[in-house]
């Protein structure tokens, strides 16, 4: 068989489909259920003016979660700071703050230990795999042709955790 080849300076006059690369480069969600995470890293961010929180001290956990089916990376936030919802309950980095410090049994303890054992051991946590509705607003399917029906639209997916608690 015939060696077949072809001249390298002609990829400086071509380029990938565009569709290609943004799918190549698709954020893959996971399926709403229950994972283990297990913290990879922790940025210390300040909430920019354009963020639902301005100015707040968010620590921006990158997490591994694993569960018996599936595996992924999850980003979130969380703060020891007491950040509320226009109807006065507390907002989702608040709430999952004070989820940790329970589930890790460092109840009380200052903000630095608390990110410490967050950094040293794993916790259990639901997550959710949401849908970006046209009309604004995130759906979170029910069945798995709910599910279907989202990503046939090519609606926005993202995951989302909704609690942590203790390891079992």
């Amino acid at each position: 068989m015939e060696n077949m080849t072809f001249d390298p300076a002609s990829l400086f006059t071509r380029h990938a489909e565009a569709e290609a690369v943004k799918e190549a480069n698709a954020f893959r969600t996971l399926p709403s259920g229950t994972y283990r995470l297990t913290t990879q890293k922790i940025e210390y961010r300040l909430g920019s003016p354009q963020s639902p929180w301005p100015g707040a001290e968010l620590l921006h956990l990158q997490v591994s979660a694993v569960s018996p089916e599936r595996r992924g990376v999850l980003f979130f936030d969380i703060t020891y700071q007491t950040l509320r919802r226009p109807d006065g309950s507390l907002d989702k980095p608040t709430k999952l703050w004070g989820q940790y410090e329970k589930a890790l049994g460092v109840e009380g303890k200052n903000a630095g230990e608390v990110a410490e054992a967050i950094t040293l051991y794993p916790v259990d946590a639901y997550v959710t795999e949401s849908f970006r509705l046209p009309e604004g607003g995130w759906d979170t399917p029910k069945t798995p042709a709910a599910r279907e029906a989202h990503a046939k639209a090519q609606l926005e997916a993202r995951n989302f955790v909704q609690n942590v608690r203790v390891a079992k």
